[in-house]
């Protein structure tokens, strides 16, 4: 069947990026060895990142720690309490998805990118969709949507976070 070969081309794509590593540096995961030096983030339980985030708010000004501290744990609560919640309202896969999603985001010594992570997240999307269909969560998940949007998009362009 054709299907069989878009999975087949997924995985050429997969093995071709380590060629390219082997083939330019030596080191197929050089990328990863790179990544590390910049962005310092480990493979490490969850917990590990959670601990981080909180830790921040001794080692930063409050306004710094609003923005890389607060903003990640807010989003960790907020796909944690998602994820458990679209667990008994969409089909098992999405569920599985979502949490390993969850799992894969979150087991970083960093969570810096936490919230650009949480886009990964589509059964989050489908469950604000499903609460959406009530006029008044529809109209606060909007204020609420628009409002981070805007901080965000501020923070963007003076040059101070992107997440």
């Amino acid at each position: 069947k054709l299907d069989v070969l878009w999975a087949v081309l997924i995985t050429f794509g997969f093995f071709f990026y380590f060629y390219l590593g082997y083939h330019y540096f030596g080191d197929p995961l050089y990328l990863k060895q790179v990544l590390k030096e910049i962005t310092w983030e480990n493979p490490a339980l969850p917990w590990v990142g959670l601990l981080d985030a909180v830790n921040r708010f001794y080692r930063y000004q409050i306004t710094d720690w609003m923005i890389e501290g607060f903003m990640v744990i807010f989003f960790w609560f907020f796909d944690l309490i998602l994820l458990l919640y679209v667990s008994r309202k969409i089909r098992l896969s999405y569920a599985i998805y979502g949490w390993l999603m969850f799992l894969m985001m979150t087991s970083t010594s960093i969570w810096s990118g936490l919230p650009r992570y949480s886009l990964m997240l589509f059964p989050n999307f489908v469950i604000l969709g499903i609460l959406g269909q009530r006029p008044v969560m529809n109209y606060l998940i909007t204020l609420i949507s628009l409002m981070l949007h805007t901080v965000f998009l501020i923070l963007f362009i003076q040059g101070r976070y992107a997440f």
